[in-house]
């Protein structure tokens, strides 16, 4: 491996900064726990074995103008569950090290780095992040998912003082490594982040025994791109339609390794006489493929989807999944992920889980941890898998 890692160094004494990625969807003002806070929380207690003067913990939550981009505070009581923490409602810069100074505290988490427009621009003279960044020892990256940004936390700190990579990372890595090796390759690619899955299409190319399995939006941008009409769903496509040339040129080139979905599942109003007051909303309906356009949105692939690619999960030796086949956090429109989670973990094959949704359908449901490895990153990881050099984990090779 081509990084530091923690075995290469001495930390007995030291102060040391550690970058994580606690940043969670929020619900309600609530937010949502996830399998990051503990593993992060593993880590750090890992390096906080090796008897290090303090250890302040970096992370972020949103970005500027989303509704999600909040501080910390909940975050650390989370993160309090499983390794003990203090939280200082205070952002890089003199006042912090002040109060880390002074504090008693071996292990501290400090708020959203990206409360600071140096974070993002990293072209800023005197960031005040790196000058921050100074005053530690040891820099430990272990969070492979925000390694594909170029920001003061994942390429400037490790020009500043030593680094290495983190117990997360070097796990990630390794897991990477094993995926990649096997073949065919499964893809099965759903959820809304179209432009984070082009690179990772490039893997149809590696090899043209690899096939890919598509659902939500990068399915609906496939069959628009062609031409073909949803209805009600072409209208929610339109901010994805910037994609669409991409998305039809990578099509034209890998239509025979592509395997789309045969129907689906649609809401559907009940009838107004129904005193169900719970069912008033939304039941499940399936549609077939011909009986589009329809003035329904789609939430999930339907039970001959299902079938068609449970049977595609069995002729595999490796499968890769990212992003919920439907809208998983519903249990109404839930049978297309957890039917999917369920095929690949009775198959035995190698299984590599990326996404949040993903994960926390299988918390949700009780999948159980019948996979080889879930990743807790999205991004970051499709562009490393579609041969992207990530700004992070370059910013500290060897």
């Amino acid at each position: 491996m081509m990084f530091k890692t923690i075995n290469d160094f001495d930390f007995k004494g030291k102060k040391v900064l550690v970058r994580i990625d606690i940043n969670s969807s929020i619900i309600n003002g609530r937010v949502l726990e996830s399998e990051r806070f503990r593993r992060h929380a593993e880590a750090i207690k890992q390096i906080a074995k090796r008897n290090p003067a303090r250890i302040v913990i970096l992370a972020h939550q949103g970005r500027k103008g989303d509704n999600d981009f909040t501080d910390l505070k909940r975050h650390a009581r989370i993160l309090n569950k499983y390794v003990k923490i203090k939280f200082f409602q205070l952002l890089p810069g003199r006042e912090a090290l002040r109060n880390i100074e002074k504090s008693k505290d071996k292990i501290i988490l400090i708020d959203n780095v990206r409360f600071l427009d140096d974070e993002t621009d990293i072209e800023k003279r005197n960031n005040i992040i790196v000058d921050f960044a100074r005053n530690f020892d040891i820099f430990v990256q272990d969070a492979f998912s925000v390694c594909h940004r170029a920001h003061a936390t994942t390429v400037l700190i490790p020009k500043a003082i030593r680094g290495c990579i983190g117990l997360n990372v070097e796990e990630e890595l390794k897991n990477i490594d094993q995926l990649m090796k096997r073949s065919p390759l499964l893809l099965l690619i759903g959820g809304q982040k179209v432009e984070d899955y082009l690179p990772v299409i490039k893997l149809l190319e590696k090899d043209k025994r690899n096939k890919l399995l598509a659902a939500g939006y990068l399915d609906f941008l496939i069959r628009i791109s062609q031409g073909f009409d949803y209805g009600a769903q072409n209208q929610v496509m339109q901010e994805q339609m910037q994609f669409a040339d991409d998305i039809k040129e990578l099509y034209s080139r890998f239509s025979e390794q592509i395997v789309l979905p045969v129907d689906y599942a649609v809401e559907s109003p009940l009838h107004r006489a129904s005193l169900d007051i719970e069912n008033k909303n939304k039941k499940r309906k399936e549609v077939k493929l011909g009986e589009f356009p329809s003035d329904s949105r789609i939430y999930d692939i339907g039970k001959k989807t299902i079938e068609l690619f449970s049977r595609e999960i069995g002729k595999a030796n490796a499968v890769f999944i990212k992003g919920a086949f439907g809208c998983a956090e519903n249990k109404k429109f839930a049978a297309g992920t957890v039917s999917i989670l369920k095929a690949i973990a009775k198959s035995k094959k190698f299984s590599f889980i990326s996404g949040g949704s993903v994960s926390t359908a299988i918390k949700k449901y009780k999948i159980g941890n019948k996979f080889s490895y879930i990743s807790l990153s999205g991004g970051a990881l499709i562009a490393y898998l579609g041969g992207e050099k990530l700004p992070g984990l370059e910013a500290l090779r060897v």
